[in-house]
């Protein structure tokens, strides 16, 4: 998942331009700022969704240390988007009010 701060960064890659250069120039300045390790070249055999939102995946994977084939996937690994953690297995909830954790099944305790 994505932090508030992560995310901006994509975002405002998202938003610079129409063509891949520019948004992937924002993506660069961040990996260099934090000392990230260079993207792996785009596949040869990479569909029109994964050339055109190619900053999504490399940002989400430089972030994360997790690969993204589906870069449309990335706008909803926001953890900010969820509710807080479950006081068992540290999931997000689905929704700040859930009552009851999605993955585990534990009942929270009234916050």
């Amino acid at each position: 998942m994505l932090d508030d701060d992560e995310w901006a960064v994509l975002v405002e890659a998202h938003r610079s331009g129409g063509d891949e250069a520019s948004r992937m120039a924002v993506i660069d300045r961040a990996r260099v700022e934090r000392g990230l390790a260079a993207p792996l070249p785009l596949r040869a055999d990479a569909t029109a969704a994964q050339r055109k939102l190619r900053h999504l995946s490399v940002g989400y994977e430089m972030f994360t240390g997790v690969a993204e084939a589906d870069p449309n996937l990335v706008w909803h690994h926001v953890v900010s988007q969820y509710g807080p953690p479950c006081l068992k297995c540290a999931k997000p909830l689905r929704h700040a009010g859930d009552e009851t954790c999605r993955e585990c099944g534990t009942v929270q305790a009234v916050r």
